[in-house]
């Protein structure tokens, strides 16, 4: 599941990555 929240604080980066947005398994609210 993914969730877009407008006006969410976050630093751009060019090396960033999707992978640094998933949540650790064990803070998954869906497991």
């Amino acid at each position: 599941p993914v969730a877009i929240i407008r006006g969410y604080p976050y630093d751009m980066s060019e090396t960033s990555s999707a992978l640094e947005l998933v949540r650790p398994r064990e803070k998954d609210l869906f497991l």
